[in-house]
């Protein structure tokens, strides 16, 4: 007996086509002799998304007496397809010989388990006779208004023909389970309230950019991309189809369906419905529907619980919610001892540059904030940092030095938080041995990029920092449950929602690398069995962090794991440790850290430790941060010189990545945008301008008030101007902040950062840091601008900047023109 199920939707759009054919064609992967019929009027879309051009469809079997064996397209991938198109039409206006005819030709059809139909969108006669006819009906729906008040008038005409069973949901074209729980919530209510119909839920079905890509390919993708997110939801929809079967299901044969749907067809059927009942899910639709949040389960009736999407793809929605909350990574703690060292290397005159790169090459959280700077820093075409030394080097002293400045912020550690029962001594010494010996296993494996194999392991634990900064008061109690027992250190990690070594590789893979370091932090806890095919750096890293690995110690396992990847004979693998531990030994001495005996936390923080934290809080006290960010301002000769170290000093001190720059143009009376060279977008800045009477934008009147104002505000969110609107779309942000420059009332121009709505606090507590560093661009801005002056010598230039600071601000003074 064949199971005939109808799939339809309210709206075009939906996903009802592809959604028909990828099932179809998992349930005969599953051994299940499968049927597609495309019932889809005049569309034939089931041909489109698969390629086929069919000679012959169900038009020619009722017009020109072809059999159906004619037209079915037999064995596509194991499912075969009947072309339907107009001919599905032309059935409610046969004779009654060739509906005979039609009804016989249907019934070779038996011996099918499924038959599907892939019917138009809508609720005209044929959708509906289709639904009326068919043993289980299956609505698509997407998370969107209109898409769920029409398949609300759908099942409105359902219920005014006399159906009776029950309707099963797919909610597709989810961006997560949350708003696919959100749409069948209150599509279920809505339905429940006004009809009497059975809603029931049999999955949801992802966004997933592998469906995007399979339907330009012409092909299913479950079968092109199967471990998609996509597929498998279709896989899920797929088992729960076959197991639930509906208590009152009655498998059809081909006679009787085609009779009542001929039936069906040729009868009056009403088809229209008031609109009075769609009130309510349109008023709540838009604003439930697509509200996201932490994943959570689509419930069924009677509060039974339903899984909504595979496991493995609610993990990987619940590492994507993960990482939209971790904080910026661009100043992760670091130990004081390494920090007060790279101060004074930055401060020092002699200091070089491969100097600097030594000290920071021996820290990871000071390597990852210099790699995660240098790859936001505009640096050729591909816009790509290979190590630190390159990194280094793209940012120069100062911009090092403010990085080392940031990663101290973290010395006062709360005694509840995660950095507390983190113990940096101890990271700091795995993170370093795992570096050296990925370095000396690399060299003994011949592997050609040793450099990046000390990279990759002195990084490969970088996750766990970033968790400890994100989610402090949640990992601390994590690493205090799992601190005796590190082997478990990684299943208290996953029910936090990701572990360290999927956000380490995470946060790798946002700089561009172009290559297996985030790879190799990856997979540096998988089951050896799984790294041997793989590449070498993985291998590399793998086999490092094994012998230098608490757990493999503790189970003998580390010395077994370096001969089983690598060949290594056990005293191959102590001489590796060994020079291992002599560089580690060497780094510490040079860097004053005391590492032995190791020990928790609270017995492994020394005196000196504490010292160090002093020295480090006295050096940056003496140091300050925007002198570090624009020491060398006054003597850049170039515009465009000072406006690249104000970006830098932006990102820096304020983590802003998205900022323009707009100066006054007196004779004009504009403020005209100034893009930076080397960045094509920039470059469509040096075409705008505003004028400096334009009342409404928020550039101009922040220029006028001679104060900060941004667009997330209450007082200017309601009225902002088209104007205001496209450079917040430039800018890729939900709103913008504007910082006037001025000097003693002189008005140089506006720096304008791209903010979001989860940053805007943070930047509104910053307001006199803000405030000091707009002054201080004002300042080099005005200056530089005095040099370019033709009849302004050096001592002049001098006597106008001293004017400038030195004159009282009583606003009855004149306006100093430095336009």
């Amino acid at each position: 007996m064949t199971r005939t199920i109808t799939i339809t939707s309210g709206k075009g759009g939906a996903g009802k086509t592809s959604t028909s054919v990828n099932l179809a064609l998992h349930l005969a992967t599953l051994g299940y002799r499968t049927c597609l019929f495309d019932a889809d009027l005049g569309l034939a879309n089931v041909n489109v998304l698969l390629g086929l051009y069919p000679e012959y469809n169900l038009e020619d079997v009722i017009l020109y007496h072809h059999n159906i064996e004619d037209i079915i397209i037999r064995d596509y991938k194991g499912i075969d397809i009947i072309p339907g198109s107009s001919g599905v039409e032309r059935i409610a206006n046969l004779e009654a010989d060739q509906v005979e005819h039609l009804i016989e030709s249907f019934s070779a059809l038996e011996g099918y388990d499924f038959l599907l139909f892939d019917t138009s969108a809508g609720v005209s006669k044929n959708v509906i006779s289709f639904c009326l006819a068919s043993s289980e009906v299956i609505v698509v729906i997407a998370p969107e208004v209109t898409s769920l008040t029409d398949a609300y008038a759908l099942l409105k005409i359902l219920c005014l023909n006399g159906f009776k069973g029950s309707v099963r949901i797919v909610v597709n074209q989810c961006k997560s389970t949350a708003m696919a729980r959100q749409a069948y919530t209150k599509f279920k209510e809505t339905v429940k309230k006004y009809l009497s119909i059975d809603v029931v839920p049999l999955g949801i079905i992802v966004q997933d950019s592998k469906v995007e890509e399979a339907v330009k390919d012409q092909q299913a993708f479950v079968l092109l991309y199967p471990e998609s997110n996509a597929a498998k939801c279709i896989k899920s929809i797929a088992k729960r189809l076959r197991e639930e079967r509906p208590e009152d299901l009655e498998s059809h044969r081909m006679l009787s369906f085609w009779t009542t749907y001929h039936e069906l067809i040729t009868s009056p059927l009403k088809l229209t419905a008031t609109k009075k009942e769609k009130k309510e899910i349109i008023d709540d639709a838009s604003s439930q529907a697509c509200q996201e949040g932490p994943p959570q389960e689509i419930r069924a009736p009677g509060n039974k619980g339903v899984p909504d999407a595979p496991k493995d793809v609610l993990q990987h929605e619940n590492r994507e919610h993960i990482f939209k909350q971790i904080v910026p990574f661009n100043n992760l703690p670091a130990l004081p001892h390494v920090v007060l060292k790279l101060i004074e290397s930055c401060n020092g005159d002699e200091s070089t540059i491969q100097d600097i790169s030594q000290i920071v090459n021996k820290d990871a959280s000071l390597s990852a904030n210099v790699m995660s700077m240098a790859s936001s820093t505009p640096n050729g075409p591909d816009n790509r940092v290979t190590d630190v030394n390159e990194a280094v080097s793209l940012l120069g002293k100062d911009a090092v030095k403010t990085i080392a400045i940031r990663a101290s912020e973290h010395f006062d550690f709360d005694q509840d938080t995660a950095r507390s029962v983190l113990d940096l001594k101890l990271f700091w010494r795995h993170s370093l041995m795992c570096a050296n010996l990925a370095e000396l296993i690399a060299k003994k494996t011949s592997y050609p990029a040793p450099d990046e194999a000390y990279l990759s392991g002195l990084l490969h634990d970088i996750g766990k920092l970033v968790l400890c900064l994100s989610f402090p008061e949640e990992y601390a109690e994590i690493l205090r449950s799992y601190m005796d027992k590190p082997d478990l250190l990684l299943e208290g990690e996953m029910h936090l929602g990701a572990t360290h070594y999927q956000v380490g590789a995470w946060m790798i893979n946002r700089w561009n690398p172009q290559s297996f370091l985030a790879d190799a932090v990856l997979y540096h806890h998988e089951p050896v069995h799984s790294i041997l095919d793989a590449f070498p750096l993985v291998k590399v890293v793998f086999v490092a962090n094994s012998l230098d690995s608490e757990t493999a110690e503790k189970t003998g396992t580390k010395f077994k794991t370096a001969e089983e990847v690598f060949g290594f004979a056990r005293s191959e693998a102590e001489e590796l440790i060994s020079l291992a531990k002599e560089e580690v030994n060497r780094a510490a001495k040079s860097l004053d850290i005391d590492i032995d005996p190791p020990g928790p936390p609270e017995r492994s923080l020394s005196e000196k430790d504490t010292e160090k934290r002093k020295d480090v809080a006295r050096a940056v006290r003496d140091i300050s941060l925007l002198q570090s960010t624009f020491k060398n301002l006054l003597e850049t000769y170039r515009e465009e010189s000072i406006l690249k170290v104000l970006k830098q000093g932006i990102q820096l001190l304020f983590n802003i990545q998205s900022v323009l720059f707009f100066l006054c143009d007196r004779e004009k009376d504009l403020l005209v945008g100034r893009g930076l060279a080397g960045n094509k977008k920039n470059d469509l800045i040096n075409d705008l301008a505003i004028p400096l009477q334009k009342a409404k934008s928020l550039l101009t009147r922040s220029l006028r008030q001679e104060t900060v104002l941004d667009s997330l505000s209450d007082s200017t969110r309601a009225d902002t101007p088209i104007m205001d609107k496209q450079l917040i779309r430039f800018l890729g942000r939900d709103g913008m902040l504007c910082l006037p420059m001025v000097v003693h009332k002189a008005h140089i121009g506006v720096i304008v950062l791209g903010t979001d709505e989860h940053h805007i606090s943070y930047l509104r507590n910053q307001g006199k840091l803000l405030a000091a560093f707009a002054n201080q661009a004002a300042l080099a801005l005005a200056a530089n601008r005095l040099r370019q002056s033709e009849t302004a010598g050096p001592k002049d230039v001098i006597k106008k900047i001293k004017e400038i600071l030195n004159n009282s601000v009583d606003g009855s003074q004149s306006r100093p023109n430095l336009s």
